[in-house]
């Protein structure tokens, strides 16, 4: 037992999230201060459908055990998710010409979009597959808490306590600041996209279903939920930390230098010649 212990790198860190979440730019934080070879990236280990990303990962977790993995999991705002999601997904129906519906969006996004998919994630991924319980309405305190010892939860929204949660949980001094936030693929945060979050309205009932949810209750509270429905029902930024926050994050990237917004905006010049 003891020679298997030695056997062990002192930094198995793996940030286990659903996509959309920042969970790319934490992991390359963590990396670029840490500097382990074991420190991974995985949306899905539990459903199989995903053999890319199931198979391999969870290979290398159980040869070294589950439970001496640190685990890194991040939350998010579901509507922006979903928003962010979907995006994403729309913008490759559209390859050709480029030039996607944006009269259409609102319209699809709630027609087609699983809605419910990033609040069951816990429940589905991190606590069958980590054999963790993580529990609802109480426990969790912002920026982020931690379970078992080896389960860090932390709010996208919360990134910028990203130092905190190095130096605490993780037993890492912040050495390099994090890189700028990119956009993922070839749907980012880009000139259309930023038309959507500045213009769509959603409907009350779809607000009801999204933050009355155990997920939203347990990581956001109640006055943070009232500030972002009216966020999407009616446009309101109110001048609250959690707006502050998401826009933040949003500003962090610039689409002027960015190079996958830069060659979105060529197509989409092109197409309209």
């Amino acid at each position: 037992m003891e020679e298997k212990i030695k056997q062990i790198p002192k930094s198995l860190i793996i940030v286990h999230a659903l996509h959309r979440t920042g969970s790319t730019a934490l992991h390359r934080f963590i990396r670029s201060n840490v500097g382990s070879k074991y420190i991974m990236h995985r949306h899905l280990l539990v459903n199989r459908w995903h053999r890319s990303y199931s198979i391999p990962g969870k290979e290398l977790i159980e040869k070294h055990g589950k439970k001496n993995w640190k685990v890194v999991h991040l939350v998010r705002d579901v509507v922006a998710r979903n928003l962010s999601h979907f995006w994403q997904d729309d913008f490759r129906r559209n390859v050709k010409p480029n030039v996607p519906d944006l009269s259409t969006f609102k319209e699809r996004f709630l027609d087609e979009v699983d809605h419910y998919y990033g609040m069951y994630f816990i429940g589905r991924e991190i606590e069958p597959f980590w054999e963790v319980e993580i529990p609802y309405l109480s426990g969790f305190q912002s920026p982020y808490t931690v379970y078992d010892n080896r389960v860090a939860i932390i709010r996208y929204e919360d990134f910028d306590c990203r130092d905190d949660l190095l130096r605490n949980f993780l037993g890492a001094e912040p050495k390099m600041e994090p890189p700028r936030i990119q956009c993922s693929g070839r749907a980012g945060e880009v000139d259309d996209y930023e038309e959507i979050l500045n213009t769509i309205r959603l409907p009350a009932m779809y607000m009801d279903l999204m933050y009355g949810s155990l997920y939203m209750r347990t990581f956001y509270s109640r006055e943070e939920i009232d500030v972002l429905r009216e966020r999407w029902t009616k446009g309101v930024k109110a001048d609250h930390l959690i707006i502050q926050k998401q826009e933040a994050i949003r500003d962090a990237h610039d689409p002027k230098t960015c190079r996958e917004c830069v060659m979105y905006r060529k197509r989409r010049e092109e197409a309209g010649k």
